[in-house]
């Protein structure tokens, strides 16, 4: 039987908006565990934390670098709109700081802040 052109499409089912709903829920659950669990230092784009580094005036967490990249991840699965760029360079900042301070003495090569620069651009080559 021919379809008319009033006849409406079929709209998408329940399921399928409720599929799509539960997993923004479990996302968004999932990236604010991250935050409570860093102290909010996986929120925003990080370039507070990031010029802090650079200028050697404030340490970072460990989990700083895996913290960011983690809830960038998260965004980007869930489909919230947001950059890459800053986050990718606070993430490589606080490793380049790890490096920095790590106990194999990276400043050998360079000065603390040219550790760390090569650590942001590696991580945005990267990333």
């Amino acid at each position: 039987m021919l379809q008319t052109a009033t006849s409406k499409a079929n709209p998408p089912s329940q399921s399928v908006w409720l599929g799509s709903l539960g997993a923004a829920f479990a996302l968004g659950l999932l990236l604010a565990g991250l935050a409570l669990a860093t102290d909010g230092t996986s929120l925003g784009s990080g370039m507070g934390k990031c010029e802090e580094v650079l200028k050697n005036e404030e340490t970072v967490p460990i989990y700083t670098s895996f913290a960011i990249a983690a809830g960038n991840w998260i965004c980007l699965l869930s489909g919230i709109p947001g950059g890459l760029f800053d986050p990718a360079l606070s993430t490589g900042a606080s490793l380049g700081q790890m490096l920095a301070n790590s106990s194999l003495n990276w400043t050998t090569f360079g000065d603390y802040e040219a550790v760390v620069l090569l650590s942001m651009g590696e991580r945005k080559a990267v990333g």
